[in-house]
């Protein structure tokens, strides 16, 4: 069974994952848009965002690794 993959996934919200998954998860470099068109881009690990940058209303914040 692979659980590494690269995939697109697009939420019931209108939200578009793009990257790396394992397990069914976000998990490894990914980029989340949101259907409003903000954009979070950078590491992810099982599921949840754990940094690099967000971009709200052209704004971009430097986000560290926990």
């Amino acid at each position: 069974m692979r659980t590494d993959i690269t995939e697109k996934l697009t939420f019931e919200d209108g939200a578009v994952y793009e990257g790396d998954m394992h397990n069914d998860k976000e998990h490894g470099k990914g980029k989340l848009t949101f259907a409003d068109g903000r954009v979070q881009e950078g590491n992810w690990k099982d599921g949840e965002f754990i940094g690099n940058s967000c971009e709200m209303g052209g704004i971009i914040a430097e986000i560290r690794d926990k």
